[in-house]
């Protein structure tokens, strides 16, 4: 069985805040499993997810500077 994380747990083992992965929770992006007193439960499972999306984010994020031109990739918006 997998080990249980509760939200301040999982949060600090991911490197995120409590409030961005309420934020995925609500959004349907990770989605906790619930416990006792509609709590949030988090599992490995989770985290291989989490790891996994937050892999693809970076890769979406470095294709697309790649296809701003290259005054544009060092301005800040």
């Amino acid at each position: 069985m997998d080990k249980t994380y509760n939200i301040m747990e999982f949060a600090k083992l991911m490197g995120t805040s409590v409030k961005t992965l309420r934020r995925l929770d609500r959004g349907g992006y990770l989605i906790a499993d619930r416990v006792l007193n509609n709590q949030y439960c988090y599992t490995d499972e989770h985290a291989k997810q989490f790891e996994a999306a937050n892999k693809q984010r970076k890769h979406d994020d470095s294709v697309y500077r790649k296809s701003l031109p290259k005054d544009l990739t060092k301005m800040r918006f």
